[in-house]
């Protein structure tokens, strides 16, 4: 199914469906913690701040400022006033995204690059916007949510059909070499384009809009080519069947296999003692717009 009256909320917590970040959960986290967060649910997820604030700057773009300011605290005050901390802490308690007058000057800029962007526009222009796609993929029922969907090609698509996701960096390099496969966007792609395929669509494009968060504010479209997408349906090859048996049996099982633990990636050959990784490969570096992909 193609629908159109899912919301997001809803996406989110029915459980007949697996998402792309509830499959990366499973492998992540294990069999366990699967079932206690989206089975039982148990187990609370809650929003990171990095991801609120991708769904504020998302609904700025898509819906305008009113849905925008629906989402956002803005904070004009010395944060230790009493009421200024009483009023934060009631917007965290309803899932609002906390900014301070910068940020919110920081995203309107943001959404000006986007809107600049000729590229970026002729796909988001025409395409349906949150659409949710349900069925079966990799021998599971799942579901997809991208940002846009093309239903129709068009002349930059090179007239197939498509859908674009939204994302933010701080670094449109940083964004096309390292984030993007560190935090599942092509994977992401690959199970939409698995999913468009049971309703019909046997070639379909997939582009990123990333846009930075810093610095030039710069936005590029990024197209993912199908060769990676190709290789990324192989993440889902492998670890798919042991959901599946998961599901099939209702056995989620607490153990996990045992692991061996080697150098961490950030040793250097030859290095005689064990320094602290640098920033440029610390995964903590590049912290304050770590978007999980939601679809």
């Amino acid at each position: 199914m193609i629908r159109d009256d899912v919301s997001i909320d809803d996406y989110h917590n029915q459980t007949e469906y697996c998402s792309h970040s509830r499959f990366r959960d499973f492998v992540a986290k294990g069999a366990r913690f699967y079932f206690e967060a989206y089975h039982a649910k148990t187990l609370a997820k809650a929003p990171t701040p990095a991801m609120l604030e991708g769904q504020a700057f998302e609904a700025l773009v898509q819906d305008g400022d009113a849905a925008f300011e629906a989402r956002v605290y803005l904070q004009t005050e010395d944060s230790k006033k009493k009421h200024v901390q009483e009023a934060r802490a009631l917007a965290r308690k309803s899932g609002k995204v906390i900014l301070k007058p910068e940020d919110y000057e920081r995203m309107q800029t943001m959404r000006a690059s986007l809107y600049d962007n000729a590229e970026a526009m002729q796909l988001i222009e025409p395409a349906d916007t949150q659409v949710t796609i349900q069925g079966e993929a990799f021998g599971l029922a799942m579901q997809s949510r991208p940002d846009w969907f093309g239903r129709t090609g068009i002349v930059f698509s090179d007239y197939y059909s498509y859908t674009g996701d939204l994302k933010t960096c701080n670094d449109l390099t940083q964004m096309r070499q390292d984030k993007l496969y560190r935090l599942g966007y092509h994977t992401q792609a690959a199970l939409c384009r698995a999913l468009l395929r049971q309703h019909g669509y046997a070639d379909t494009k997939h582009y990123l809009i990333a846009v930075e968060s810093t610095g030039a504010y710069r936005t590029q479209v990024i197209e993912l080519d199908p060769v990676l997408l190709d290789w990324a349906d192989l993440y889902f090859v492998r670890h798919a069947p042991a959901l599946e048996a998961c599901i099939r049996t209702n056995a989620w099982p607490r153990s996990e296999p045992a692991a061996k633990v080697g150098l961490p990636h950030w040793v250097r050959p030859n290095q005689s003692e064990p320094p602290m990784p640098d920033d440029a490969d610390n995964d903590n570096a590049d912290h304050t717009d770590e978007e999980e992909p939601t679809g």
